[in-house]
């Protein structure tokens, strides 16, 4: 296939024409992006960021308002873990801006294990590396209730791995998935919990 192994698009463009591999979650953000009329750069999951950042043109921005990473849970290759591995996205980390991330993280029971049924997770790798490059991380949203809210503060990997330990129980035979923001500040782009609650 003569498909790019990444793309820029600007409003006007069609999507599907030229990035038909990119579907799901990552699809909405990008068509929506790219309506509102923002310069949208996308990059495969397999794709190692370092690489792709140094093989940009110097001239291009290194400031991303808005980061979207979703990867593929069935793949370690394309894992949200394997793209945000120290390294293969620590230079992209040190030498642009990214105010505002979005990761989507995923843990699932394996209920075929004998025994007490062991959990799959994807994320632990991600947020460890996003808090040693100082970004505060946040649950924004989650697909199964398991006693987090939105705005809670995972400070290390321990609090998330307790998080999506509870949410794969909570999910019981299906996938367990939740999105993570993260900036280098606390911010008040989440909604307060207040928000969601009926007074």
């Amino acid at each position: 296939s003569d498909i790019p192994s990444t793309a820029e698009l600007n409003s006007g463009d069609d999507l599907q024409e030229q990035v038909p591999y990119y579907q799901g979650h990552g699809l909405a953000v990008v068509s929506h992006a790219i309506q509102q009329g923002h310069t949208t750069s996308l990059v495969p999951a397999s794709m190692d960021l370092n690489q792709w950042w140094t093989t940009r043109s110097p001239e291009r921005s290194k400031w991303f308002l808005m980061s979207y990473f979703v990867g593929d849970f069935q793949d370690p290759n394309s894992s949200i873990d394997a793209i945000f591995h120290p390294s293969k996205v620590g230079k992209v980390l040190k030498e642009s801006t990214l105010t505002y991330m979005v990761i989507a993280v995923h843990s699932q029971q394996n209920l075929k294990a004998a025994g007490t049924p062991e959990i799959n997770m994807d994320g632990l790798t991600a947020v460890q590396t996003l808090l040693d490059s100082k970004y505060k991380v946040q649950l924004l949203a989650a697909s199964h209730f398991n006693g987090f809210h939105p705005n809670d503060l995972f400070k290390n990997t321990t609090q998330l791995d307790l998080f999506l330990s509870m949410g794969a129980k909570e999910a019981e035979s299906e996938r367990f998935d939740a999105l993570l923001f993260a900036t280098q500040g606390l911010d008040l782009a989440i909604p307060s919990r207040l928000s969601y609650l009926t007074v």
